[in-house]
């Protein structure tokens, strides 16, 4: 598999699963959005569901976002938890 790696912002974005046609940063907004839904309660499933949608696209423009998804989650899900514990104390 090709990995691919873009420069926006000066600040280096790893993409490795994404497609060449789908721009840089729009893949990355919509991935950041993807992560946001994730961790506030209640859009779980309704996030899940869209990660899914957008992996099984018919054109294949979101290939592999499920991959970034489930790797990107766990770190925002681990900083969410440290967050609000530091809120509690």
């Amino acid at each position: 598999m090709k990995q691919y790696a873009f420069s926006i912002k000066s600040e280096k974005v790893d993409c490795s699963s994404q497609p060449p046609f789908v721009k840089p940063s729009y893949y990355q907004e919509t991935l950041n959005h993807l992560i946001r839904m994730g961790v506030t309660r209640g859009w779980k499933e309704h996030t899940w569901f869209r990660v899914q949608e957008l992996e099984n696209h018919p054109l294949g423009l979101w290939t592999g976002i499920q991959k970034d998804f489930l790797r990107e989650i766990e770190h925002a899900k681990a900083k969410v938890r440290i967050d609000e514990e530091l809120q509690v104390n």
